[in-house]
């Protein structure tokens, strides 16, 4: 959830300072955990949704910056987790990337 909450604020400040016209947001987290205890995650797969008048080029460097640069919680999970995500706009599909651990 933290992943979730900390990339969407990035990305969201991102595209209005743009000046996109967001009228929906939000963000589905998956994840996925090691057998055994502590049962730590090992896969992070993030989808986010935005409908409204935006560019899909924006988003996708909004996202890219968050995980890249901004969004701290990010930065620790991807020493240890395989962090990807894809996105759509307005109903429309866009794949992402993958970061494979450090």
């Amino acid at each position: 959830m933290s992943f979730g909450g900390c990339s969407s604020i990035d990305i969201l400040s991102i595209l209005q300072k743009q000046r996109q016209g967001i009228e929906d947001f939000d963000v589905e987290v998956d994840a996925e955990r090691a057998d055994g205890t502590p049962a730590v995650f090992t896969k992070l797969h993030a989808h986010y949704r935005v409908e409204g008048e935006v560019d899909p080029d924006k988003v996708q460097r909004a996202i890219e910056l968050s995980l890249d640069t901004y969004c701290s919680v990010s930065k620790m999970l991807e020493q240890a987790v395989t962090i990807s995500y894809t996105f759509s706009v307005n109903d429309e599909a866009y794949e992402g990337a993958t970061r494979q651990l450090a």
